[in-house]
């Protein structure tokens, strides 16, 4: 039996949002947090990483650097690939692509791009990237017409990075945008049997985007001025905080 679990975590507009539904093949997970300093926490990074984890949501709000990471199964350290700069990072993504890489989580935080990558499982790939100033509905249309999903839509420095892969399960996903999110429109998008697989916001625009898709696991959303350390403790997550990087 899959194990409700957090499926993503942000911190947009002053306030965390926590997504949270049974995860397959996760068999639990790890919430680390740490102050806020001028560098990005890569050393507590690559620690989850050696521990045989895999990245999930990496945040920065109410200061503090939050990331989550799953537990698989069989534990096993993998190779990965991380790119964390300013400027998004293009020309590193073609070159892992080349090397049998995909990327497994894409953000922005603080003014830098992240990007997590592991290595192709079998049957997977065709990952690609297009970022415009606006956001991209025309590629988002033609990577659905070709028979992709969209695994990511974040903004970060002015632009959205449209992130697209081959569909293997052929889930119909839906698009939308609004100046607010409210929990009736996410209610809404529940009723209709789907859950929200990436979430993103333009804080000059003040523009909600978010991609949504099928589910047979309900999907739940809890919003909170300061991380929702009760709502993680309830799915049996402890959070580890380091004072000191």
């Amino acid at each position: 039996m899959s194990k409700k679990l957090i499926d993503r975590l942000y911190f947009y507009q002053e306030r965390w949002i926590l997504l949270t539904r049974a995860r397959k093949g996760i068999v639990g997970q790890t919430v680390i947090s740490s102050p806020i300093k001028d560098s990005f926490p890569m050393d507590k990074l690559k620690s989850l990483i050696d521990e045989g984890k895999r990245i999930n949501s990496i945040c920065a709000g109410n200061g503090l650097w939050v990331i989550v990471a799953d537990i698989v199964p069989d534990g096993k350290k993998i190779p990965h690939c991380i790119y964390v700069q300013k400027e998004f990072p293009e020309e590193d993504l073609s070159g892992a692509w080349k090397k049998g890489f995909r990327v497994t989580y894409l953000t922005h935080v603080r003014g830098i791009w992240i990007v997590v990558m592991v290595p192709q499982t079998p049957g997977a790939g065709g990952q690609g990237i297009t970022y415009e100033d606006d956001i991209p509905k025309e590629d988002i249309k033609e990577a659905w017409e070709k028979d992709k999903r969209i695994h990511s839509l974040i903004w970060g420095s002015g632009i959205w990075a449209l992130l697209t892969e081959k569909d293997l399960e052929d889930k119909p996903q839906k698009f939308s945008q609004n100046t607010i999110l409210t929990r009736e429109s996410v209610e809404e998008i529940y009723k209709q049997g789907k859950a929200i697989v990436s979430l993103g916001y333009d804080s000059i625009k003040n523009i909600w985007v978010l991609i949504a898709e099928p589910t047979s696991d309900p999907q739940t959303l809890f919003e909170s001025k300061n991380l929702p350390e009760d709502e993680i403790g309830k799915l049996g997550i402890m959070i580890v905080n380091f004072e000191n990087l």
